[in-house]
């Protein structure tokens, strides 16, 4: 009894002790959110570095899943193919795999050339650019401003020193190196290049290998996993877990699914757009927010407005016909396209999908924008099931 009263006269303080450390970690996480993030990305990028054999190779299976599916279901409506159900999925992977390489052929014949060439006349175009700007800036009288802000910018104040002390020759010639490189230097770098090459190109191949065996061999894995997970867990804990993964599939799926084939109908709206328009670069302005648009929110605000400004350098007057295009694909995608592609797959508000994207790109950069909505999606799924548990 007088432990009982013990325990209970100890409650109080063991609470507020508690409370003291949670305040303090909480402190200490905060203050040091900087060093906390960069151990993060670095856990993540080595991790994926050793690995990335084996996530490329189960990213392509995960992707290219269904369509094999697809196929090997329609080839097994073939006589032939019910008495050899294995050459029916040989077959299968194997056109699916042409299809991919061929697609990937015609970008690098026919758009890289275009792209190519594109960036190389806006690279040469840039002194011709920065005079544009320049004229923008007097006509607007924005130079004392700009003069201001660059003379107290610390970027600015850092590398007075420096620039003050020694001339731009010299600092060229200590960052190129004092004398001109040796045939032994020239050896070790064409060296390291071509084994930097040859790694990449053996981990290239190491994971189309795996994506292949997976392919190939997913129901005898799924199986085996299946049993393996079974003997450690219980039947009511599986079931449980099985809808929750089906659902995380599902909407990770559908989301990044959705999202290609919506970017794929804007650009491609956008560049029949700037051919009948005739404007410069149509290729790499379509490129640009293909790419982009995949970003919820931000994506295609940003893609729009460097369409629109690499228009303004090299058409400035079909600016606003390209603005309008923009806004107007824009519009069609939001209203239209969007809610019949994608739906309500992801369940989440505007404000929690444009919070996804800016911890997304804080913590893990662009790669971390396009991850962020389908993996803050997920986190609800389990959320809600954690929630639903609880009230239960």
């Amino acid at each position: 009894m007088d432990k009982l009263k013990i325990k209970a006269e100890l409650k109080p303080y063991l609470y507020l002790g508690l409370t003291l450390c949670t305040v303090l970690l909480f402190y200490k996480v905060v203050t040091n959110i900087g060093t906390l993030m960069d151990l993060i990305r670095k856990g993540v990028r080595f991790f994926v570095d050793v690995f990335k054999p084996l996530f490329w190779g189960l990213i392509l299976f995960y992707f290219l899943k269904r369509l094999v599916t697809l196929l090997d279901k329609r080839f097994l409506r073939i006589g032939f193919f019910k008495k050899h159900v294995k050459y029916s999925r040989i077959i299968s992977i194997l056109l699916v795999y042409f299809c991919l390489f061929f697609l990937v052929y015609l970008i690098l014949l026919f758009i890289l050339p275009q792209i190519w060439q594109s960036v190389r006349i806006i690279i040469s175009g840039v002194p011709s650019y920065i005079g544009k700007v320049e004229d923008i800036i007097s006509k607007l009288q924005l130079e004392q401003y700009i003069n201001y802000f660059v003379k107290n910018s610390p970027a600015t104040k850092s590398s007075q020193g420096v620039a003050s002390s020694r001339g731009i020759e010299d600092l060229l010639s200590t960052l190129l190196g004092e004398g001109n490189l040796t045939i032994q230097d020239t050896l070790t770098y064409l060296i390291e290049s071509v084994i930097g090459v040859g790694s990449k190109l053996f981990r290239l191949i190491l994971s189309l290998f795996l994506s292949i065996y997976l392919l190939l061999d997913s129901e005898v894995l799924g199986r085996q996993i299946t049993t393996a997970v079974k003997s450690i867990i219980s039947k009511d804990t599986y079931r449980k877990w099985t809808k929750t993964l089906g659902l995380m599939d599902e909407t990770f799926y559908k989301f990044f699914i959705g999202k290609i084939y919506c970017s794929i109908f804007v650009a491609s709206f956008v560049f029949v757009g700037l051919i009948l328009l005739r404007v410069p670069h149509s290729s790499l302005i379509s490129l640009i927010i293909l790419v982009l648009n995949i970003i919820p929110y931000f994506g295609p605000i940003v893609g729009g407005a460097i369409g629109v400004l690499i228009t303004l350098f090299n058409s400035p007057s079909k600016v606003a016909w390209v603005l309008g295009l923009v806004i107007l694909v824009g519009q069609l995608e939001d209203n239209l396209l969007g809610p019949k592609v994608l739906g309500n797959q992801i369940g989440l508000k505007p404000f929690w999908i444009m919070i996804s994207v800016i911890i997304g790109g804080e913590i893990f950069g662009i790669g971390g924008m396009f991850l962020a909505v389908p993996t803050f999606a997920i986190l609800k799924v389990f959320i809600v099931e954690w929630m639903t548990k609880r009230n239960a």
